[in-house]
């Protein structure tokens, strides 16, 4: 290898700003020309800790001893130095001092460079994000001064990074409406699309594969890469309507139930209740009626109608559960009014209700309760 003015600048340059590997290569070279001249003592200390034969084979200069007359001369031999290079991307390409060194692929992603001259090289990654329609190149300068003769690089490109989030998991991202390899696993902790840049050409939005079909959020342009931006798929008020209405059945169900005493149709509706089904309908719906003194008993009981304090639709919320690896919607705080008919003939509408939450999940083409709670 032929030592060039540039190699003997960079050379200067690293000596001076690494005083440390300045020094090691002076004694490296001073311990051999002292072994190849037979000196009796080596002053370096490095024979503290190494043989001769070892010393002799270290260093990327290093003494040669070449046969002279009347005496042996000697000069300085460079050993060549290797880069080993990784990129992690699956496609791209890697230039080494401005000249293609390496076409990536998933088949191949290293690749040796060498014999090199020790100095430093300008190392350029290329690559292209074909689901953000963008190519993206990164540098790095790599020093090939060390005492190691392989360096190893290794470089994922990915370019510049936005933060997205999601009140869901399992939230897959899509940019200028096309699929992207990233997904929201979890809805407390934020995610890092890329590559992303903030000149407004990039909308992304989430998209949850609900077991009742997809629903994405709304889209959203990437302006401020400083800014996390909210991608939570919603329910539709299609969905929220029909989540509704089965809740309805369901709790018109129930109330049938305490007068008939036949359970199951609440069972097909209530698949996952524990314990007798029967003994608590008519523990939560006999507790609507008080008695007193009076001999009369609650003979049936009809739904009349479901309230919501505030916007009903804001008190159906939609999550993930880990556990059943499922989607599960919940209705909140819902206030169903009954209508309570008693033994003696009288049917009494006033102040019948309860307070309830809902736990529902959608299997087999269709909803189910999941869970309940009375207050």
């Amino acid at each position: 290898m032929e030592m060039t003015d540039e190699h003997i600048l960079q050379l200067i340059r690293h000596a001076k700003e690494d005083p440390e590997y300045y020094t090691q290569t002076l004694q490296i070279l001073e311990g051999q020309r002292a072994l190849l001249e037979g000196d009796e003592y080596v002053n370096t200390g490095l024979l503290d800790h190494m043989s001769a034969a070892e010393l002799l084979s270290i260093g990327e200069f290093y003494l040669k001893e070449e046969p002279g007359f009347p005496s042996n001369t000697y000069s300085i031999g460079v050993r060549p130095q290797y880069l080993e290079i990784t990129m992690e991307n699956d496609n791209g390409t890697v230039y080494i001092n401005d000249e293609a060194f390496m076409q990536v692929s998933n088949a191949e992603q290293t690749k040796t460079a060498g014999p090199l001259f020790p100095g430093e090289y300008d190392i350029r990654f290329t690559t292209t994000f074909d689901y953000a329609n963008q190519e993206v190149t990164e540098t790095e300068t790599v020093s090939l001064f060390g005492v190691e003769p392989t360096t190893q690089l290794t470089k994922r490109v990915t370019g510049d990074h936005v933060e997205l989030k999601s009140g869901l998991q399992e939230v897959q991202i899509y940019v200028n409406d096309q699929p992207t390899p990233f997904t929201i696993t979890d809805g407390n902790v934020t995610t890092s699309f890329y590559p992303a840049v903030a000149d407004g050409s990039q909308t992304v939005y989430g998209v949850a594969a609900f077991p009742w079909g997809e629903a994405k959020s709304e889209p959203v342009t990437i302006t401020d890469l400083e800014q996390t931006y909210d991608v939570t798929p919603q329910l539709s008020i299609e969905t929220k309507d029909e989540i509704l209405a089965f809740a309805q059945s369901f709790l018109e169900a129930r109330a049938r139930a305490y007068g008939s005493k036949d359970t199951s149709e609440v069972e097909k509706l209530y698949p996952y209740h524990d314990g007798d089904l029967l003994q608590r309908i008519e523990y939560e719906l006999g507790d609507l009626y008080f008695a007193g003194a009076r001999d009369t008993t609650l003979d049936s009981v009809k739904l009349l109608r479901i309230e919501f304090n505030t916007d009903k639709y804001d008190q159906i919320k939609v999550s993930f559960n880990k556990e059943l690896n499922t989607y599960m919607v919940r209705v909140n705080f819902m206030k169903p009014y009954y209508e309570l008919h008693l033994s003696d003939g009288r049917v009494s509408d006033r102040n019948n209700s309860e307070i309830m939450d809902l736990w529902i999940i959608y299997e087999h083409g269709q909803w189910v309760v999941y869970d309940m709670s009375v207050v």
